[in-house]
């Protein structure tokens, strides 16, 4: 046996883990990437695209008859909705508060436990858990990859004698 065998072995072995690697990453890092979806794009008023949403009735901002009568209404808005403002996309927070993570063999998607993705997207006419290509990036950045290279380096010479 070369001396060299071990080691390729490991990274053959390594090489198997990674997909089962990331999926655990991005699975403790749910709340984060949440986070992103909800206050980085929606609350925003960006879609996957990073377009302003826009109802198909309005302009993407709230129109004052929302600030001055609908918001005031039962069940009140979390979030305040100011004549002008983009819309934020929370409302009751029904929807931000349904939504998670769902780790998949080629990725993950963000689902809503109570349809409400659904109906708003049929609403709207566009996606809304999707990410920008920023936010992403952004993701396999700053957490994916960061933590898969952790994970390599700290078993690299790992091996079996």
């Amino acid at each position: 046996m070369s001396i060299t065998t071990p080691y390729i072995e490991n990274l053959n072995r390594l090489k198997k883990e990674i997909p089962s690697k990331a999926k655990e990453i991005i699975t403790e890092n749910a709340p984060n990437i949440l986070y992103m979806i909800k206050y980085e794009q929606l609350a925003k008023g960006m879609d996957y695209q990073g377009q302003m949403i826009v109802h198909p009735e309005g302009d993407g901002t709230y129109a004052q008859t929302t600030q001055d009568y609908y918001a005031k209404q039962p069940p009140k808005p979390r979030k305040s909705k100011v004549a002008g403002q983009r819309y934020n996309m929370e409302w009751e927070g029904t929807f931000f508060d349904g939504l998670g993570v769902k780790v998949e063999d080629d990725g993950y998607n963000i689902f809503s436990a109570n349809g409400k993705k659904e109906f708003l997207e049929k609403i709207y006419g566009t996606k809304l858990t999707i990410f920008t290509k920023e936010h992403n990036d952004k993701i396999n950045n700053l957490v994916l990859l960061p933590n898969l290279y952790k994970y390599l380096l700290d078993n690299l010479l790992r091996v079996k004698r």
